[in-house]
């Protein structure tokens, strides 16, 4: 996350200029939504790092709250009940215990994580001294 919010912020601080028009249009969008002192950046910039929030959002992406819609012509016939507002077809299946069991227990998998530190994020933009510098150089013409 920490690279995320570099990167936003590296985005917010280099933002190219706009026209005119798509700058008030930007802000005055962020004035409906965002307090006045985050108006010009609350759109860019991440401005905190909430792991209790991330984990609040993971209790609920749990087998016992999933809802899954499947849509297609070949399962018209199957279908057992009808909606009231257009008339679609659709019928309600629960998913059985051994395929919640399986889905509350899946084990380790090596390919979903997360990638690795990206190093070349710049986080520092300071201006750095000129090293090397000779002074007092006298340059003169040996052409004329």
């Amino acid at each position: 996350m920490q690279e995320y919010r570099d990167i936003d912020n590296i985005n917010f601080r280099f933002k190219e200029k706009s026209s005119p028009r798509t700058y008030v249009k930007f802000t005055v969008r962020s004035l409906q939504e965002f307090p006045m002192n985050e108006i010009l950046c609350a759109h860019l910039v991440n401005p905190e790092w909430r792991p209790d929030l991330i984990e609040e959002i993971m209790g609920y992406l749990i087998p016992q709250n999933i809802r899954i819609h499947i849509a297609a012509k070949a399962y018209e016939n199957i279908a057992d009940e009808i909606e009231s507002w257009y008339g679609t077809k659709y019928k309600k299946v629960k998913v059985s215990k051994e395929i919640m069991d399986m889905w509350n227990s899946p084990g380790f998998n090596d390919d979903l994580k997360l990638p690795p530190k990206n190093e070349f994020i710049a986080t520092t933009f300071d201006i750095k001294p000129q090293t090397n510098v000779i002074k007092n150089v006298i340059f003169c013409n040996i052409n004329s």
